[in-house]
């Protein structure tokens, strides 16, 4: 996707994130976006006879998702 999108004309955003990470389109101004009223939402879920696979990243997600929420407080 991203080789499309370098090699194309079309408007394309980065995250704060992705930004702050040095990840920035070859050939393009990044104009960063700071909008407080943005904001996404994302569901995880997997199989219930996997959770034990993945239980330190829905642990982790939980805890940043906590941090963030104290910190918008």
């Amino acid at each position: 996707m991203d080789e499309l999108a370098d090699s194309s004309t079309i408007a394309m955003f980065h995250s704060d994130a992705m930004m702050q990470d040095g990840f920035l389109s070859q050939g393009r101004i990044a104009i960063p976006i700071a909008d407080p009223s943005m904001e996404a939402v994302y569901y995880v879920a997997c199989m219930a006879q996997k959770k034990d696979r993945f239980r330190s990243f829905f642990s982790a997600v939980r805890a940043e998702s906590l941090r963030a929420g104290s910190a918008e407080r």
